[in-house]
C-alpha cells in the first residue's frame, strides 16, 4: 500500500484483453487514471479500523474486560472485529459482482438496468 498514491491503474494477475501492457511491479495494466481520492481514503480507513481495535484494547483492557465481565471474552470480541474487517472488503466485492451480473441480465433482457 502506498503512502501517498498518485494515480490510479486497473490491474490482473493475468492478461485478459490486447489492450493490457505488463507492469514491472508484476500485474497486467488495463487503464492508468488519475488518483480516486474516494478509494484512497477507503483503503485508509479499511487499514486503521485494523490497527485501532487492538490500540484500543492494549489501552483499555482492563476496562472492557469489567464491562465484557471476562478478560477472555473480551479478547474473543476482539478477535472477532478484527476478523470481521479483515474478510470485509472480499464480501463488499463479491456483492458488487452479484450485483453487476443482475443488472447485466436485466440489461440483456431488454429491462430497465436499475435494480
Amino acid at each position: 500500500m502506498p503512502l501517498l498514491p498518485v494515480i490510479s491503474k486497473r490491474i490482473s494477475y493475468t492478461r485478459n484483453s490486447d489492450y493490457a501492457t505488463y507492469d514491472t511491479s508484476g500485474y497486467w495494466v488495463y487503464e492508468t487514471m488519475p488518483l480516486n481520492r474516494k478509494q484512497a481514503l477507503c483503503t485508509y480507513a479499511w487499514v486503521a479500523s485494523i490497527i485501532v481495535p487492538f490500540v484500543v484494547w492494549n489501552s483499555f483492557q482492563d476496562v472492557l474486560a469489567k464491562i465484557v465481565g471476562d478478560e477472555d471474552r473480551a479478547a474473543g470480541l476482539l478477535l472477532l472485529m478484527a476478523a470481521i474487517v479483515l474478510v470485509l472488503p472480499y464480501l463488499l466485492r463479491r456483492r458488487a459482482k452479484i450485483f453487476k451480473a443482475k443488472e447485466w441480465e436485466r440489461q440483456r433482457l431488454g429491462l430497465s438496468s436499475k435494480l
